[in-house]
């Protein structure tokens, strides 16, 4: 195996940066090839050491004072983002990372770096400088969590963060350039829950959600603002995205198992090759999705009646909308206990198992499928699966084998699986192919 390093990925984060799309926020300029080069190696090098035992996590911008305070935006309106300037700029160095990393939350703050004359014209001329620090704030994150309604993205500047020895995230404006991991470049798919072998798996749960939902609200469509829009899916799918972030924070890793939900009542809750430590049959969440949508439509529904002066007494219209939105915060919390609850059992060894409708129906399970076959499984380089590089399935650890054997034998079944480092990998048998995609992008920061 031939490894790549942080000089390694100088064309390839060009590249991601020049094809990325945008808010179309203030853009900041992307760091001239010496000063990104050494951008990758100082954050790269930093990643290796600890302070007193403890893991060095961080986010470094590359971005210019006067950037900064462009996309903290006029004091009088309110700055978005609140930039911190040190009197004397320290030196962009692994020591000075490791002294600040551990007085900065790498979820909200960001360590600012650019060339000491802030020229970024030239390339390699000028020392990089440690300037200060951009405090972003907690509003995004919570966001992200569900924990608010609105939130600022971070800047659209260049990140590179480290969680983890050796793995760098390369980012821009919270959306994952590249990631290194273990000696290797890994492009995310952010894409392969929406379009593709899984996403076409997914299809049919959809499809019964958006239906059920319809005939509860008596209408073809499911309608907000008078426009046809896919809630549903949206909904749906920020649940799952929900729950392996969720998971990805635990920091030990797990596998999520996911098999049609009609396949439930074929095998009388037999699973072959499957040993359930901890069976169960919980469906509530299901029809929790069900009405957080029909409260939201009629909220939406009243609301624009009200704002179009429509129907009865006002103010009987007005407490009936305070109504629904305190019914529909509710449903939403008890979802977000949902993921939490389904995240917490990949605490204990083994997968979790659950349907495409996501009931759950077990976890801790143990994968005892041999499938002596298998001896291959192809790396996906896109959501279609289109274009595929064959890897010896003996390159993969326990977790991953185990999966990949699942998904062989139950070929109609998807995998998701969680690796240590934060990795996420997606896993569907497609034809006589086992297809697997190396990350799947959940980091809301781009962490």
């Amino acid at each position: 195996m031939e490894f790549a390093y942080p000089h390694n990925l100088v064309t390839q984060v060009q590249a991601a940066w020049a094809s990325t799309t945008h808010s179309g926020r203030v853009i900041t300029q992307i760091p001239p090839v010496e000063y990104l080069r050494q951008f990758l190696e100082v954050a790269y090098h930093a990643s290796m050491f600890t302070e007193e035992a403890r893991q060095i996590e961080f986010r470094i911008a590359f971005i210019t004072p006067e950037e900064a305070s462009q996309v903290a935006g006029p004091e009088e309106l309110g700055r978005l983002y609140e930039p911190v300037k040190f009197t004397n700029p320290r030196d962009f160095s692994v020591q000075e990372i490791l002294r600040l990393a551990p007085a900065t939350d790498h979820t909200n703050v960001l360590i600012c770096v650019s060339p000491e004359n802030g020229d970024l014209s030239d390339d390699g001329g000028a020392p990089l400088k440690i300037w200060g620090l951009l405090n972003t704030g907690a509003s995004w994150w919570e966001f992200t969590q569900r924990e608010s309604k609105t939130g600022v993205p971070p800047p659209n500047c260049l990140a590179v963060s480290s969680s983890e020895p050796g793995n760098l995230t390369i980012s821009r404006e919270g959306s994952v350039l590249i990631n290194l991991k273990k000696g290797d470049v890994i492009t995310p798919s952010s894409q392969t829950l929406y379009q593709g072998p899984i996403a076409d798996f997914l299809e049919e749960a959809l499809s019964s959600l958006n239906s059920e939902v319809c005939a509860q609200i008596e209408e073809d469509a499911y309608c907000l603002n008078n426009k046809s829009v896919d809630f549903p899916r949206e909904l749906y799918f920020r649940f799952i995205e929900r729950l392996l972030f969720q998971i990805r924070q635990k920091g030990h890793g797990g596998a999520l198992l996911v098999i049609p939900d009609r396949q439930v009542e074929d095998n009388n809750d037999q699973y072959p090759g499957l040993m359930i430590k901890y069976p169960c049959n919980y469906i509530l969440l299901w029809s929790l999705l069900l009405r957080s949508l029909v409260f939201r439509y009629k909220h939406n529904k009243l609301f624009m009646e009200f704002f179009r002066g429509e129907g009865g007494s006002p103010i009987s219209i007005y407490h009936q909308i305070n109504t629904l939105e305190t019914q529909r915060d509710e449903v939403d919390h008890r979802i977000k206990d949902c993921v939490q609850l389904y995240a917490s059992s990949s605490g204990v060894d083994g997968a979790i198992l659950m349907t495409d409708r996501l009931r759950l129906l077990g976890f801790g399970t143990e994968i005892t499928i041999l499938a002596p076959g298998l001896k291959q499984v192809y790396l996906s380089r896109d959501h279609t699966a289109e274009s595929t590089v064959p890897v010896p399935i003996e390159s993969y650890g326990t977790r991953h084998r185990s999966a990949f054997r699942f998904c062989w034998e139950y070929p109609e079944s998807v995998a998701f699986v969680i690796s240590q480092d934060g990795g996420v990998k997606g896993v569907k048998r497609v034809g006589d192919k086992l297809i697997f995609w190396p990350d799947i992008n959940f980091g809301p920061l781009g962490i």
